[in-house]
């Protein structure tokens, strides 16, 4: 299934058109069709700080990256086919069940099958100044594996977020085209995930700074509660407090019984249950989930449910004094 139709930038079937596109738009290389016919369809939306691209490559072929790559940080979200990686001298696999980074600054051969896949690229100072708080030394790139599980829950939630970004931006009324804050807070979210999948992967590199105590949790939460429309993370509200991301995370948890993220998700969820219990005539659901940063409406649905034990919509009809449809 081909994705972001809307955004077609480049297709052809001539390989030297093709490699001279990928140049520009990708990486700088050179490369070897392994059969005879050549063809390559590119659409990509851009935000701020991310960009989503739908790739089909239809034919199997060897890239090799002229010199180190640029400073983005690529995660390779397959539909379809495989892709064996060298990065940096070392293998890794991409296909339908496990995603592969390509991190800034690294070597790269690529050996192709036929594939399409969505490509998040990210920008390579956004993701650095998320990584320099989490991580109190960041373990070097070279020591990094670079292949990921799709069934981790971080992955699994990067992966739905971007089919959701790839359906969404084929909507002129895309809250993602419409509403810069709701932009930024998706990218923060695609952020958060992806800093999320690096930890889960590389937990020793953590340096967790001394124990913090209640009066820092405390103040967690009021600053969370002054804040919850804004894109934030652990590493926003431990830089607002000037206390180390990971410590903060732990200690909350170990005195709360909950993450500081589960803490998060439950206050916007109170937030959006109290504007529908208090809704005007123009307000919706869609509204209401996004301006909290919801932006899977399904997804939303079911947290609010299990939460309060009703779907947004009954909230939303039962302010308004009629039965939900």
């Amino acid at each position: 299934m081909e994705l972001l139709s809307k955004y077609r930038v480049f297709q052809t079937a001539d390989h030297d058109e093709g490699q001279q596109f990928a140049s520009q738009v990708w990486e700088k290389h050179h490369s070897l069709i392994k059969g005879k016919t050549f063809g390559l369809t590119w659409n990509q939306a851009d935000l701020k700080r991310t960009s989503l691209a739908f790739v089909d490559h239809p034919c199997g072929l060897i890239a090799t990256c002229d010199g180190l790559l640029s400073d983005s940080f690529r995660i390779l979200l397959h539909q379809t086919g495989r892709i064996d990686h060298t990065i940096n001298g070392k293998k890794s696999v991409s296909f339908p069940g496990q995603c592969t980074i390509h991190p800034p600054q690294s070597s790269l051969r690529l050996d192709i099958e036929p594939f399409s896949l969505l490509l998040l690229t990210l920008d390579g100072s956004f993701v650095r100044s998320a990584l320099s708080q989490r991580f109190a030394k960041l373990p070097p790139f070279e020591e990094w594996a670079m292949s990921f599980s799709r069934g981790s829950p971080s992955m699994a939630t990067l992966n739905s977020l971007c089919l959701w970004m790839a359906k969404e931006l084929g909507s002129q009324k895309s809250v993602l085209l419409t509403q810069d804050r709701a932009a930024a807070s998706f990218e923060r979210t695609l952020l958060t995930l992806f800093v999320e999948a690096l930890v889960e992967q590389h937990p020793s590199a953590e340096d967790i700074r001394g124990n913090l105590s209640e009066l820092h949790v405390k103040r967690a939460e009021e600053w969370v509660d002054a804040h919850l429309y804004e894109p934030i993370g652990a590493e926003e509200v431990a830089a607002a407090l000037g206390v180390n991301p990971h410590a903060l995370v732990q200690t909350f948890k170990r005195m709360r019984g909950y993450s500081l993220s589960h803490a998060l998700l439950r206050r916007r969820l109170e937030r959006a249950r109290d504007i529908l219990g208090a809704a005007g005539p123009d307000t919706t659901v869609t509204d209401v989930a996004t301006h909290l940063g919801f932006f899977e409406l399904g997804r939303f649905a079911t947290r609010y449910r299990e939460r309060f034990g009703e779907r947004p919509s009954e909230t939303l009809a039962r302010s308004r004094g009629r039965a939900p449809g």
